[in-house]
């Protein structure tokens, strides 16, 4: 949803965007691209999306931009659900196709993705890179590691605010604690706290 109204704002709500989707078989997969779907059609109902399943293979993420890029001269945006897959590919094809531009410039095609890796955080810095999602990877295994231990001791967790700025809430018939993904951009892609900028 964030990738969504990151590329829907920046759109104006007008044009063609190719949505790179990860495996639907996978959570990650469908979660991402359900959340993307239904913010477009609830916020940017003009927008047409074209869906592309990359299974999280790089080669196929790479003919996938290959495809749409050639035959879409239109293109507005890409909606990469994994930079760490699909962002290299995605930005060797554009510069083929002579449609690699700094963000801002004329004829520029938006570029968002989720992870938020070492390389998109530097894409974003260098201005090939809109935004990207960042997904705490350093969060999730010092928090996943911490609720493992505390269930074996027998603690049970209830809805509401953590004492670590996220809320834990019931889904799918288990609690979850839902870790802020911020959004990162040229304004605060050198932020220390970003994990991708933590990884030596």
């Amino acid at each position: 949803e964030d990738a969504c109204q990151e590329m829907g704002k920046a759109l104006g709500g007008q044009g063609t965007v190719l949505s790179m989707m990860g495996d639907q078989a996978t959570t990650n997969g469908r979660d991402r691209t359900t959340g993307f779907n239904q913010c477009m059609a609830e916020n940017f109902p003009d927008i047409e999306v074209i869906e592309q399943p990359t299974y999280w293979k790089t080669d196929r993420a790479t003919s996938v931009a290959q495809t749409v890029v050639t035959s879409t001269p239109d293109l507005a945006g890409i909606y990469m659900q994994s930079d760490s897959v699909m962002l290299a590919g995605v930005l060797n094809v554009l510069k083929s196709a002579d449609k690699l531009t700094k963000v801002g410039e004329e004829g520029h095609i938006y570029l968002v993705s989720i992870d938020a890796t070492p390389y998109a955080l530097e894409q974003v810095r260098e201005g090939w890179l809109d935004a990207a999602i960042s997904q705490p990877l350093d969060l999730y295994v010092k928090y996943g590691l911490q609720y493992l231990q505390e269930a074996v001791a027998g603690q049970a967790f209830a809805a509401g605010p953590t004492d670590h700025d996220s809320r834990i809430e019931e889904f799918n018939g288990n609690m979850m604690d839902l870790l802020p993904a911020p959004t990162v951009t040229a304004a605060n892609a050198s932020d220390p706290n970003l994990w991708g900028n933590q990884v030596k």
